[in-house]
């Protein structure tokens, strides 16, 4: 998945998925197969995954250079719509504290029309404060347990929910999951696994 999403990356011009999904999955994949292996079986992977990534980087330098990727990077920050955007929550947040706007509302009160792409910022335009505070409680409060959870068990399947909970944390920064609810249904599914499979650990443990 990784190499496809690179090139998804650059024909789409998505920042995102070079800076949050790719990192994912390859963590992921590291935790999965190679965490528990030796040292040489790591610098074999490694080795192998540098020399796939410099055989097709001229091409992906190539893609880069003719895509709308490298257009948009090129813009100065202050003219990126997207910190138009964020910025444009955050004062609509400020002018409305501590409650916000209500539920669904800061797409009124937007400068263009358009939801903000950061679930942190169109909180606080939406739900004020306090509903930003809820959300960052209910996130910390998983990524704090996964953690805990993998140092007591030493169980790699929780570093695997810790890592999910911190990148879902980072996407936030990127987009804003809560115009669109099926993808705050991922960490809603992924927790509900977490808590299944911690239930199923327990249970085998006590029955030894």
């Amino acid at each position: 998945m990784s190499p496809v999403n690179i090139l998804r990356a650059l024909l789409t011009a998505s920042r995102q998925v070079l800076i949050i999904q790719i990192p994912l999955i390859v963590i992921l994949l590291f935790v999965k197969y190679l965490k528990d292996e030796g040292g040489k079986k790591k610098l074999i992977v490694i080795f192998i995954f540098l020399f796939a990534i410099l055989s097709v980087l001229p091409f992906l330098l190539d893609v880069y250079d003719n895509s709308t990727l490298k257009t948009r990077n090129e813009l100065d920050i202050k003219e990126d719509g997207r910190m138009l955007l964020a910025k444009d929550a955050f004062n609509v947040g400020v002018e409305y504290f501590p409650f916000g706007v209500g539920p669904g509302n800061y797409l009124v009160h937007s400068y263009n029309k358009h939801f903000s792409h950061n679930t942190y910022l169109e909180l606080f335009a939406n739900e004020g404060v306090i509903g930003l505070f809820i959300y960052l409680l209910l996130i910390l409060g998983y990524v704090k347990i996964q953690w805990k959870r993998y140092q007591k068990h030493k169980d790699k399947i929780f570093l695997a929910f810790f890592v999910f909970g911190i990148f879902f944390i980072l996407d936030g920064l990127f987009y804003s999951f809560y115009e669109h609810l099926w993808l705050i249904s991922f960490f809603i599914i992924v927790a509900s696994h977490s808590e299944t499979y911690y239930q199923q650990k327990i249970r085998i443990y006590l029955n030894c």
